[in-house]
């Protein structure tokens, strides 16, 4: 048996597969509860602890059936009064075992880095050379992190990317290679007054 995260005895996964085609050879590859007859998908069938406690697991299968997902929703239901705190989720259950990647530790150094230097550079000069911001992001990210290589230019292009996209205030002038904020719409003229009548 393994642990599960919230402490009790339950079957692996490869215990669970064999349970299931245990319990497959025993009742058929069917619905326990479903009355009409039909073909059944194995991804469409749970195994089913009948007294509905998933540390029971005798050996010979006696304590499981296969259930349909509808119906081990109704045999199962998560409603007000079933609710158990003892076996619900944290939120310390939820957060990843996997460890911070090295891409991702360079990008929370690097888009702080970003964010300073366009805006600095937009209040400055109306725009941002985009070669300009790729060498200082890149350059400045190593510096403060010496022994990492620093964040690269793809990286900075997805940060612009990002900036760009949708109902964005800035766009890339190609031929300047650049990053300019859209003109403000200008006030409507009074030059057609006389023309509409």
């Amino acid at each position: 048996m393994a642990k599960k995260r919230n402490g009790l005895n339950c079957l692996s996964d490869a215990e669970v597969e064999h349970a299931w085609n245990q319990t497959a050879e025993r009742f058929g590859k069917k619905c326990f509860y479903h009355k009409v007859s039909k073909r059944w998908k194995k991804s469409e069938l749970i195994l089913h602890h009948v007294d509905g406690d998933p540390e029971n697991n005798p050996k010979d299968g006696s304590n499981w059936r296969l259930a349909c997902r509808p119906h081990h929703r109704q045999l199962h239901p998560r409603t007000e009064g079933r609710f158990n705190p003892s076996r619900a989720l944290r939120i310390e259950d939820l957060r990843t075992s996997r460890p911070a990647t090295e891409e991702m530790r360079r990008n929370k150094l690097a888009k702080p880095l970003f964010t300073e230097y366009f805006n600095t550079m937009m209040d400055e000069f109306g725009a941002v050379n985009i070669d300009d911001l790729c060498g200082y992001v890149c350059r400045e990210s190593q510096a403060v992190d010496p022994k990492n290589m620093g964040v690269t230019s793809a990286t900075v292009e997805r940060y612009i990317d990002d900036l760009v996209r949708g109902k964005s205030p800035y766009y890339i002038d190609e031929e300047k290679n650049a990053i300019l904020k859209y003109p403000l719409k200008a006030e409507p003229s009074n030059q057609l007054d006389g023309i509409i009548e």
